[in-house]
């Protein structure tokens, strides 16, 4: 699930989806249904208690000798280490062991390395935090940290149904159980990862997912990856996914390997990226007038 920025776009219609349309796209809902076309996971409940620490207001303080961040080893022995005029020590950061051996094992099982998200997104916006960069985590307190920097986490723990047309006054009502799913981490190239839109069950368009980059290798393959993602559509996802509007998200392998990352309601708050919600549904009529596809690619910078 994504925040939707300012734009060019921002006063256009925007279509609105219903809370079984967010609730058909959290992991937990569709990930049983692609087996074999995503990537190995684990998924693991969330404690009330870590739920709390996560939508709490506050600094982000972690427990002493955390592994979250890396031990500086080349201070200045005459170096005087920075320190608040307020005592940190006397802040005590909240430790939950039980779900820590949880993520530790769930982390070996997957390779050493994972990609972290709760029922709907993950915490790229908290990217800046990591010792990687990225949302690679080796360790439980790497994802703790990433979930507890995250504006995005805490927007699917409080906000979720918000521009649902259907939105609850109490969202706790429909919410699914909070779920920590852990992904084995692989380095994705970018260039390959594209977002399909469906809208009345008609497979209407593709773009990049990286729209900020330009890849001219691309142009090479158009044809090829407009049969690709339309094939994978018809032969793994139309008879399978609940919904008849939708958007997912997929990666093509270097073996031409086409892996689902995710699911993303139709409207809302997923973007369009390269489209705009009016071309969208423009494309929507002329494929349900005459079962057209289009896929669209940044063939321009």
């Amino acid at each position: 699930m994504e925040l939707t920025p300012k734009d060019d776009h921002a006063n256009e219609q925007v279509p609105a989806p219903n809370v079984a349309d967010v609730n058909a796209c959290a992991y937990t809902a569709w990930s049983s249904l692609f087996k074999g076309h995503g990537f190995k996971s684990r998924v693991i409940p969330l404690p009330t208690e870590f739920i709390d620490y996560l939508k709490a207001d506050g600094g982000v303080f972690l427990p002493k000798n955390s592994a979250a961040m890396p031990t500086r080893q080349d201070m200045d022995p005459d170096e005087t280490p920075w320190s608040d005029e307020e005592n940190d020590d006397d802040i005590q950061a909240p430790e939950f062991p039980e779900l820590k051996k949880a993520v530790y094992d769930a982390i070996a099982q997957l390779d050493g390395a994972v990609a972290p998200k709760l029922n709907w997104s993950s915490p790229k916006d908290a990217t800046w935090v990591s010792s990687w960069g990225s949302i690679k985590c080796t360790n439980p307190d790497e994802v703790f940290l990433l979930l507890k920097s995250s504006d995005t986490v805490v927007h699917d723990l409080c906000h979720a149904f918000d521009n649902c047309e259907d939105a609850p006054e109490d969202a706790t009502s429909v919410v699914p159980s909070p779920v920590l799913v852990l992904k084995k981490w692989y380095d994705l190239r970018p260039s390959m990862e594209f977002r399909c839109f469906v809208r009345n069950g008609d497979y209407i368009g593709a773009c990049q997912r990286d729209t900020a980059n330009h890849y001219p290798f691309l142009v090479g393959m158009r044809e090829e990856l407009e049969n690709l993602l339309m094939d994978f559509f018809d032969e793994h996802v139309a008879e399978k996914f609940p919904l008849q509007s939708y958007t997912y998200d997929v990666y093509v392998t270097p073996k031409n390997a086409v892996k689902i990352l995710d699911f993303n309601p139709y409207g809302g708050e997923t973007l369009p990226l390269m489209f705009s919600w009016d071309e969208l549904e423009h494309q929507a009529t002329l494929a349900a007038a005459a079962s057209a596809a289009v896929t669209k690619l940044n063939f321009e910078i």
